[in-house]
């Protein structure tokens, strides 16, 4: 897998970011997980509440439409409400506790989540571009 870059920004955009933090591995700007995924599949998981507003829908729309232009039906695209399926494995097992886009393979977890919230309404095209090139690093 290509370096990741590490995370120096803090990302407190509406008092959301939904990955605990004691699971971080920092490698190059995208936080990895560790972790391991029973399918060997990559997976987009997008984990959101209830009440959403303007840029949760924009991640949404534009990470599986992003997903669906680059890798047809290869990438399976998972929204998931967290707030209503607080029992749900995929949501205990990433500790998520608000808004995130995780893509996943393996063992292999990046967090796209600051990425996510920085561009999809401002530019969403990056968003698109770094869904693509983290898909396409993953072993």
């Amino acid at each position: 897998m290509k370096k990741l870059i590490s995370i120096t920004l803090l990302i407190s955009l509406f008092g959301i970011f939904g990955v605990n933090a004691k699971n971080i591995e920092r490698s190059n700007f995208i936080p990895v997980y560790s972790g391991s995924e029973q399918a060997s599949d990559v997976k987009a998981y997008y984990f959101h509440g209830t009440h959403r507003c303007e840029t949760c829908q924009a991640i949404e729309d534009i990470s599986k439409e992003a997903l669906m232009d680059y890798f047809g039906g290869e990438v399976e695209f998972v929204p998931i409400n967290w707030e209503e399926n607080e029992d749900n494995p995929i949501v205990q097992k990433y500790e998520i506790a608000g808004q995130s886009l995780l893509i996943v393979a393996d063992d292999q977890v990046v967090d796209l989540t600051t990425a996510a919230f920085l561009n999809a309404l401002t530019n969403p095209d990056k968003l698109r571009e770094k869904i693509k090139s983290t898909v396409e690093g993953l072993d």
